[in-house]
């Protein structure tokens, strides 16, 4: 059975059960989900954080509290077609 697939995709690095950076990293491993535009929404300063999320094709790295500008801009930025 065929599902259709997010355009965008939004996490944070600092999630309950599973971080953000691994979530990353599963999405970015399985061809179907690899090219999917993702953007990280976090509270997470980390350079560490930062760093491991620009090595797997983020979209942005957006620190909160989030504008709606740059949610607004983070969206545009994503291939949504």
């Amino acid at each position: 059975r065929d599902h259709a697939l997010p355009k965008l995709i939004l996490l944070d690095v600092n999630m309950l059960k599973i971080g953000g950076i691994e979530v990353l990293r599963q999405l970015r491993e399985h061809a179907a989900t690899k090219g999917i535009s993702i953007g990280m929404l976090t509270s997470s300063v980390s350079h560490t954080d930062f760093f491991a999320s620009q090595e797997m094709q983020v979209l942005d790295y957006v620190i909160k509290p989030v504008t709606a500008e740059s949610l607004i801009d983070l969206v545009k930025h994503a291939d949504l077609q």
